[in-house]
């Protein structure tokens, strides 16, 4: 079946044109011409115009539509409703859901088999409904989904008041990405009927991390590039974009010492030069606030404005106009040089690679503004960005207004519960969180000045506590120690490895890792190794602790780690037992405390 036909005038029948067709219709209709008059004039039979007239035949010629108008009407609102609330359909799902109308309607088609629409019906479907387009849909995950029209009407409140005065090229924001070192797939040619098509291409699950910044005026900043390393070298920094930054990690991202270091060495020479209030836009990730940002935000007059948690795929520019084009730009770029070499991408070709594709990247400027456009800050229009979100209740006025059928109606019950539904969180707990409103500046003092009082967050720690003393019996990556007396405790520990000093609180300072006891039922003890973490009230020898677990392996044999769900609480002096000078650092933040097992302390 031709799927694109385009009718040739002179053969067989309709010899004319549809807007032919409709200029003589006019003048019939008017009275300037009579039926006769106008079939010769427009050369147009003259019972094909008493047809129309009369409203005879009105069915167009070859095969008919096995749905009518109105039913892929309505089957077009549902698909557009599917996709508003997130769950966009496929050309299968359309299919599907036209089998399953026409089996409730009771109608079977003979040319579906078994009610089952063929790829060409959908083609033309969508031919004849020119509002449905294909697109590759983009996933975002079920909380980013929850974000409420209620909280980006308060951020952009709250964004007014710290742009109010601001100058475009006095408006930065930053977010940092990963450049993996797999290209992805592509579509080849190969003989049809084929399941299994490869391509020989070294791939990786490596990545390197990137920070990135642009202004509302459409000027990128330098980059800073994050090697997943212990030592840098200098060919890993030849060749790259023009005044960009290279550091490494153990980790191979961000942490709070690179971010302040990108802050002090790209955004303050840039915000230097320029009079006046500046912005700083970025997400509220726990590494990128830090006192010393804040401080020197303060000191040179900028205003450090968070966005919305899990609303940076709506609200952050880079996000919406920049990385999609520089990563495409860099698959690319990757696919050419896996073409021609083997293995892994060498650290030191990864600076030119990164500026070819900066310069690679088409339209930059326009992008770059067009993002501060469509997050709604350049200029300030909260409803671009509102509009993206569906609104229940104006989606049900609207359905009862054209009086849709009852299924549309159930539908859209189906995908708000989809949608908005409360679901189980399976993310870890996390610690402190800073109460700042969206869209307002943050300084020290918000830093230094919990919401609530200190006295009301230590006592809710220390709640905590109480649960961990009142537990029975430990979990099997738990450190539990042998419950001794005061006096063995003495006679086993010796001055030279764990500090018994009266003034035991007066050498904690940050980094310290002591011996926590925690007081349990029939008068035992249960002691945990940690670090100090902060100091909450020297005065009143409040800490937060980090805890670590115990683990053995045949090489290291017994050795402590930092477990990958954060285990903090605030621990009163009175219940550090020991403060822990000997430890053994080894590979990958593991570590060892010989006098735990010189003393004869029993680890369960």
């Amino acid at each position: 079946m031709v799927r694109v036909y385009k009718h040739k005038i002179g053969i067989n029948f309709m010899n004319y044109r549809e807007e032919t067709l409709k200029n003589a219709l006019a003048d019939i209709k008017s009275g300037k011409k009579t039926i006769r008059q106008a079939a010769e004039c427009y050369k147009i039979p003259k019972s094909t115009l008493h047809d129309k007239i009369k409203k005879k035949k009105t069915k167009k010629h070859g095969g008919q539509t096995k749905l009518s108008s109105e039913e892929e009407k309505m089957i077009a609102d549902g698909i557009i409703k599917f996709c508003e609330w997130g769950f966009p359909m496929t050309r299968g799902d359309i299919r599907l859901l036209v089998k399953g109308y026409l089996y409730g309607q009771g109608k079977k088609i003979k040319i579906f088999k078994d009610n089952f629409p063929g790829p060409e019906w959908f083609y033309k479907f969508l031919q004849r409904q020119n509002i449905l387009t294909e697109r590759f849909a983009q996933n975002i995950k079920r909380y980013r989904a929850n974000i409420s029209k209620e909280i980006i009407t308060e951020y952009f409140q709250n964004l007014e008041e710290s742009l109010d005065g601001v100058e475009p090229t006095h408006i930065v924001n930053y977010d940092e990405t990963n450049l993996t070192h797999d290209p992805g797939r592509q579509k080849v040619l190969c003989r049809r009927g084929s399941k299994r098509v490869e391509r020989i291409m070294d791939v990786s699950k490596s990545s390197t991390s990137v920070m990135m910044a642009i202004t509302a005026a459409g000027h990128l900043q330098p980059p800073y590039v994050v090697y997943k390393a212990v030592h840098l070298y200098p060919t890993w920094i030849e060749d790259g974009p023009e005044g960009a930054m290279y550091n490494r990690t153990k980790s191979g991202w961000f942490d709070a010492m690179t971010f302040e270091d990108w802050f002090d060495k790209i955004i303050l020479p840039y915000f230097r030069n320029l009079l006046g209030k500046k912005v700083l836009i970025g997400d509220n990730l726990e590494s990128h606030i830090s006192l010393h940002v804040l401080e020197a935000c303060e000191q040179h007059s900028i205003n450090f404005v968070l966005l919305p948690p899990n609303g940076t795929h709506l609200l952050q520019p880079l996000d919406v106009a920049f990385f999609a084009p520089m990563k495409k730009a860099w698959r690319e770029i990757l696919r050419e040089w896996k073409n021609k070499n083997r293995g892994c991408i060498p650290k030191s070709d990864f600076p030119r690679l990164f500026n070819k594709c900066i310069k690679n990247i088409e339209n930059i400027e326009n992008n770059i503004k067009s993002g501060f456009r469509g997050c709604g800050i350049i200029p300030l229009d909260p409803n671009v960005v509102l509009s993206k979100i569906p609104d229940v209740d104006a989606s049900q006025e609207q359905d009862q207004r054209q009086n849709e059928k009852h299924w549309t109606t159930t539908l859209q019950e189906f995908l708000k519960e989809s949608r908005l539904a409360a679901t189980q969180d399976l993310r870890p707990k996390r610690g402190k969180k800073l109460k700042i409103a969206p869209g307002k500046s943050i300084g020290r003092k918000d830093l230094e000045a919990p919401s609530t009082s200190c006295a009301d967050h230590i006592n809710s720690d220390l709640e905590k506590n109480s649960e961990r003393e009142d537990e029975t019996e430990s979990n099997d990556d738990d450190l539990e120690l042998e419950d001794v007396t005061d006096g063995d405790e003495k006679e086993n520990c010796g001055q030279e490895d764990l500090e018994t000093d009266a003034d035991l609180v007066s050498n904690v300072i940050q980094g310290t890792f002591v011996l926590v006891k925690f007081n349990c039922p029939k008068n035992a003890h249960k002691y945990y190794v940690g670090c100090v973490s902060e100091i909450v009230d020297e005065a009143k020898n409040v800490y937060y602790v980090n805890f670590l677990r115990k683990q053995q392996s045949e090489k290291t044999g017994v050795h402590f780690v930092y477990p990958n769900t954060k285990d903090q609480s605030l621990v009163e002096g009175p219940q550090i037992f020991q403060i822990i000078k000997d430890v053994k650092f080894l590979r990958r933040e593991r570590f060892q405390f010989p006098s735990l097992r010189k003393y004869d302390v029993r680890i369960e």
